[in-house]
């Protein structure tokens, strides 16, 4: 998706939030990401940190009892966040989506920000 996006990559910053901070070490997440080849930054917290951010991104999930998976797994929604450098969310894209057309959609977005900017600033 950053390879699409070209010269705007630089101004997306993946990152990468658990749901699970009671496995999930930053150790272990540091190692997760160093497997993409983007600057993924990995970010924890406490479960009601967790909870909270979740909430305001509209983000679905629910821990449940699997002895298989050491104990307990999760079930999720599995979406890609933009959000703004507000800490507003501007558009979630399904994972189902090619890398293309996320960046497109990405691309729209910026665009749209970018116009919306200028207008503010009374710029063209």
């Amino acid at each position: 998706m950053l390879r699409d996006l070209g010269g705007m990559a630089g101004r997306v910053q993946p990152v990468f939030v658990t749901i699970d901070p009671e496995r999930d070490t930053p150790e272990l997440l540091a190692q997760y990401v160093a497997n993409f080849a983007a600057p993924i930054i990995p970010l924890t917290g406490t479960p009601e940190q967790i909870g909270e951010a979740a909430q305001q991104l509209g983000y679905h999930y629910v821990r449940y009892r699997d002895p298989g998976l050491g104990g307990y797994s999760f079930d999720h929604t599995s979406s890609f966040f933009l959000v703004d450098p507000g800490r507003h969310l501007v558009a979630d894209f399904a994972t189902e989506l090619t890398a293309a057309e996320i960046a497109a959609g990405i691309r729209d977005r910026m665009a749209t920000d970018k116009d919306a900017t200028r207008a503010e600033a009374g710029g063209p």
